[in-house]
């Protein structure tokens, strides 16, 4: 995702020398990040790569709840049993 916003900015507002020349005292400052056309596609492509990443570990931990929830009920629904002498792993037992 980062990758492609970043893509896409440089393109729309494209890059000058300017920028460029100006790069090592824009960085030194907040505003800069701002002004300055290079820095401004990398401020988009890392807060972008964040955002993804974070919405990405969030709903993937509730995507993996819901699937255990949905195998417990399909488990007690269907009447499923295991072999004599079987035993939930121990990081499973928390879920049965």
């Amino acid at each position: 995702v980062g990758i492609v916003a970043g893509i896409v900015q440089a393109l729309i507002v494209r890059p000058k020398v300017v920028d460029m020349e100006n790069l090592s005292e824009d960085v030194s400052r907040l505003k800069g990040f701002y002004k300055n056309r290079i820095l401004r596609v990398l401020l988009i492509f890392l807060l972008s790569s964040i955002g993804s990443s974070a919405g990405t570990f969030i709903s993937g931990a509730d995507i993996i709840s819901k699937i255990i929830e949905i195998f417990q009920k399909v488990k007690y629904s269907v009447g499923f049993s295991y072999p004599k002498g079987w035993e939930y792993p121990q990081r499973l037992k928390e879920y049965v």
